[in-house]
């Protein structure tokens, strides 16, 4: 997906071979090894031929052989970490990267004192949270008066989450939806949910319409999701997606500490469930409040305080 959307913006796209560090067996824990080491001279190579000026991380496996290779290289880094308890990527580049850039506050409890740390936020779409609901319903064609919940199931889509949606939308008749299904489910879920107040997609880029259309959104709880939410100020009830480790439910654990949304474990969804609490939170006056508490905990203009600090880092070499 980075790929071909990387491309599509009209960027150069020069892929490594990286891949998660496996946790089990000897054999898959060499086999990984072996291909990050990999990773690790062919980003060696890239870096040496491009000679950027410096280098940006933003999560994941995929970063760690990048960043120690410029490192070696003495070319300034910088990482961004969008969960609440930082990933082990970023608690080990922390240590070597010029600096860190966060999304919570809390988070820095859970790196090196000695890592130079900032709380910028999230960045993402600048439109989010700026669209009216009328702009957004006309967008979708979906009625401005009626309340509208959005499901998302990050940009690969949630099977279950799409199934569900699917067994209960015909039982809330009063309500308007819109989901974002992913490539896989699209189809299935298209046809077993059509109607005129059910707006079904596979992927959207202007998601900020989708957040301006909606009174409440039910989601996965990936760190971009959170952002997004969080400053949309959309009341949300959180899925956790259970093979994620613990990132997930440690980012919906923290919203609902500040009385923004609910969480619902994966293993306990079900139509009943997810349709009693939708239903709460669109009639609750509940609602308001958690808006407002959301609005509280947004961290604007991350991706501007990350540039200025790139500009600094950058003059500084």
């Amino acid at each position: 997906m980075e790929r071909r959307i990387i491309r599509g913006k009209g960027y150069r796209f020069i892929g490594v071979d990286a891949r998660p560090f496996s946790k089990t067996g000897i054999r898959n824990k060499f086999i990984s090894l072996f291909v990050n080491l990999h990773c690790f001279f062919q980003s060696m190579r890239i870096l040496k031929r491009e000679n950027p000026a410096f280098v940006c991380g933003t999560g994941g496996y995929v970063e760690v052989p990048v960043i120690f290779a410029a490192s070696i290289l003495r070319i300034p880094t910088l990482i961004t970490e969008q969960n609440f308890v930082p990933g082990l990527a970023t608690r080990v580049l922390s240590k070597i990267a010029s600096q860190v850039h966060l999304t919570f506050e809390e988070s820095k409890r859970y790196l090196p004192a000695r890592a130079h740390i900032y709380v910028s936020g999230n960045p993402m779409r600048q439109g989010i949270g700026k669209i009216t609901k009328g702009k957004g319903c006309r967008y979708f064609s979906l009625d401005p008066k009626k309340k509208t919940v959005l499901f998302l199931g990050g940009s690969a889509g949630a099977h279950r989450i799409n199934q569900v949606f699917c067994e209960l939308v015909g039982s809330i008749k009063d309500l308007q939806f819109i989901i974002i299904t992913g490539s896989r489910d699209y189809e299935d879920v298209r046809k077993r949910c059509e109607s005129p107040r059910v707006a079904v997609l596979p992927f959207i880029e202007e998601i900020e319409y989708a957040y301006g259309a909606s009174d409440a959104v039910v989601s996965r709880a990936g760190a971009t999701a959170i952002a997004e939410i969080i400053t949309a100020a959309k009341p949300s009830i959180l899925i956790p997606y259970p093979y994620a480790g613990y990132h997930q439910k440690l980012n919906a654990e923290w919203v609902v500490e500040k009385k923004g949304g609910i969480m619902i474990e994966d293993e306990n969804l079900s139509k009943e469930v997810l349709k009693k609490e939708i239903l709460e939170i669109i009639k609750s006056k509940n609602s308001k409040s958690m808006e407002e508490n959301l609005k509280g905990l947004s961290v604007g203009d991350a991706a501007r305080k990350i540039a200025k600090e790139i500009e600094k880092i950058c003059s500084d070499t």
